[in-house]
């Protein structure tokens, strides 16, 4: 659809190419790619308050002219930067309009529209509590809104229903020990809004909030800059220059850049970023099942890897649980990714590649360096190709790892001289100058579960992988191996 309103619709005005719609109080459009123009003569909706344009982006012209707008103007609910890249005949015709695109004043026109339930979802650090604050206290302060009570309530995944309730009666100033018939009977007859904050995705889920949900993104850089430099305090331009860097490695994220610009030195901003930040968006990984922490571990650390491959490594480390056969173990992969990117930690492309917000990913590395104690729990390297001097490969930190992941052309595997316990997970990925393992090499890893040797120019395995006892996962794909030890009873 490229037109929406031809000039066989609505009224027509002789001598005008004006099509009025005289009764018209609400439009929204919503989600039409293809559409080009809303109308090729001229509108005039003289009771129409405001428009919903949503989703939109070949739509470049509104067909309004400045002599029909009604007197209050004609309030425009669109994305902001749908807004900005709009064309216009003359300025006068813009200001004949106003725009609203922020997420606070579209919660409020969702309650103008008496919509029962309404869920706010966002990545940690975003600024679902400073939204769900600003709509509370909006509420508070403009008595039209009808609202007998507003009643805003810090919850959490794990709280009692005995205290919820004891907050609910605090908010309608009952006494603490009021029950649920108490409260039932002062919110059955008023006109009422509940706000609760850190409410888990389950939960919202149950109570049908997933009918409406707004998802508070990221700022852009432009926004993102306007926020960190008023928290910034040094003014002189070689400061700008180190500020706009650190500013752009914060991607958008609100907490990121007010913990990182209110730090002076780069040590500072480190400490600010473990102490203040990271701990915060750790709640959602908190609220996460334990092996489903350890998939978003694996997702967010190796986020070069692809769907097929996180699952290849999620059933080899025995991470999804049992399964009978791979059909039902790319179900529970599947139903793993949708949990992950609903608690808004990672998401997929349509090419199945992994994307995650950088400060994710740093609050996965901590996580799993056990929150900086141990930095070699997780050692993951990456060589180039194209080096011109072949890199050697240290291992002296092996023992303390439990996870050793080995990318690009390495031509020698390390002399392993002590035994690594805790190494489960060894992957050496598309090393095609890699011919040889060192004997002894495996002996020295008794209790690893997954080998990962896809890529690589090894001929053959060395004779001592038979001590791999506890070894669950084997890929040699594109390897030149063409059969296993015979000594090797599998």
């Amino acid at each position: 659809m490229e037109e929406l309103i031809d000039e066989e619709v609505g009224e027509i005005e002789e001598d005008k190419a004006i099509t009025t719609f005289p009764r018209l109080k609400y439009l929204t459009i919503v989600h039409l790619p293809k559409l080009v123009k809303i109308s090729s003569c001229v509108l005039d909706f003289p009771h129409l308050p405001k428009v919903h344009l949503m989703d939109c982006p070949n739509l470049k012209r509104l067909p309004f002219k400045p002599d029909i707008i009604n007197n209050q103007g004609l309030l425009i609910k669109c994305e902001k930067k749908w807004w900005e890249i709009l064309e216009w005949d003359d300025a006068t015709i813009q200001s004949q309009f106003c725009s609203n695109s922020t997420e606070e004043e579209e919660i409020a026109e969702f309650f103008d529209e008496a919509v029962g339930m309404i869920g706010i979802c966002g990545m940690g650090g975003v600024g679902k509590t400073t939204l769900l604050k600003k709509i509370n206290q909006s509420l508070l302060d403009d008595a039209n809104m009808g609202f007998n009570h507003v009643l805003f309530i810090e919850a959490s995944k794990d709280i009692q229903l005995k205290e919820l309730r004891k907050k609910n009666a605090k908010g309608l100033q009952l006494e603490p020990f009021a029950g649920k018939e108490d409260i039932f009977n002062v919110l059955k007859s008023s006109n009422f809004v509940l706000l609760l904050d850190n409410i888990w995705e389950e939960m919202c889920a149950t109570m049908g909030a997933e009918e409406m949900i707004i998802k508070v993104e990221c700022l852009e850089p432009d926004e993102a800059w306007d926020l960190y430099k008023d928290n910034v305090i040094e003014s002189n331009e070689n400061f700008k220059k180190i500020a706009w860097q650190m500013m752009r490695k914060c991607g958008g994220l609100p907490l990121a850049l007010k913990v990182n610009s209110a730090k002076k030195s780069g040590t500072e901003i480190v400490q600010g970023v473990q102490e203040s930040l990271l701990p915060i968006l750790k709640f959602s990984y908190d609220n996460l099942p334990r092996n489903i922490q350890e998939c978003f571990l694996c997702a967010s650390i190796l986020r070069w890897l692809y769907k097929d491959d996180l699952l290849e490594l999620w059933m080899g480390l025995g991470i999804i649980g049992d399964f009978v056969n791979l059909q039902q173990a790319y179900d529970k992969a599947e139903y793993i990714l949708e949990i992950l990117e609903e608690s808004c930690l990672l998401y997929f492309s349509d090419d199945s590649g992994v994307h995650l917000h950088k400060v994710i990913y740093e609050m996965a590395t901590w996580i799993a360096s056990d929150y900086r104690r141990n930095m070699n729990k997780w050692i993951v390297k990456s060589y180039d190709w194209f080096a011109v001097e072949k890199p050697s490969i240290n291992a002296e930190n092996w023992i303390f790892a439990s996870r050793v992941i080995i990318s690009g052309e390495v031509e020698l595997l390390p002399i392993l001289s002590q035994q690594c316990y805790d190494l489960l997970c060894l992957m050496i990925r598309n090393s095609h100058n890699l011919i040889n393992i060192p004997e002894g090499f495996f002996r020295q890893m008794p209790n690893l579960i997954y080998l990962y040797l896809s890529g690589t120019g090894i001929k053959e395995l060395a004779k001592d992988i038979k001590h791999l006892a506890n070894l669950q996962c084997l890929n040699i794909s594109f390897t030149w191996i063409s059969s296993l030890p015979r000594s090797w009873h599998i």
